[in-house]
């Protein structure tokens, strides 16, 4: 068990709603053509289905950027342009329950690549851009969807598509 902050009530029980974070992409620069992200986090077991770590979206699934923590313990990079999967890699490095993880992903068009502490770069050479970003999520997805069980310390964002060797050293 963990404290929490305090949930007044009057006397009937409460349950606490999951933090859904977002900031508009109009906030921070976002680059249409092209980026990186990295995230550092504590992940814990049981996240069940997949969840996301971050999500660029249009607030819908048609168009998004996702960086995602799959049931076994393993990071996804997946890009939908139009509504299509554009790009769906599982990415290589070792997630420990409840350990500082670092995964970066990096896109532009047909070229998108991520890893995950230090392993190997997983890249894919072909799929389009998604157009019509808004919105970053953070620990979730467009509406609070496929939410984070875990810790992110921390989310940066790079309006330039990072090479390949500092994607892999960025994270190690």
């Amino acid at each position: 068990s963990f404290p929490t902050s305090y949930i007044k009530t009057t006397g009937e029980t409460a349950t606490r709603s999951a933090d859904v974070a977002s900031i508009p992409v109009a906030d921070f620069g976002y680059n249409q053509s092209e980026g990186t992200m990295v995230a550092s986090y504590y992940a814990f077991s049981g996240q069940g289905s997949t969840t996301r770590i971050a999500a660029l979206n249009d607030g819908s699934t048609s168009n998004s950027i996702q960086m995602a923590l799959l049931d076994a313990g393993t990071t996804y990079h997946e890009v939908r342009s139009g509504g299509t999967a554009v790009v769906t890699t599982v990415i290589s490095g070792a997630i420990t329950d409840n350990a500082l993880t670092k995964t970066a992903l990096a896109s532009s068009a047909d070229n998108h690549a991520g890893v995950t502490n230090g392993g190997t770069v997983g890249t894919d050479t072909s799929g389009a851009m998604p157009i019509g970003i808004t919105t970053l999520n953070v620990g979730s997805h467009y509406s609070g969807n496929f939410t984070f069980n875990g810790h992110i310390k921390s989310i940066k964002y790079y309006p330039r598509r990072l090479t390949n060797a500092q994607l892999k050293d960025i994270t190690t």
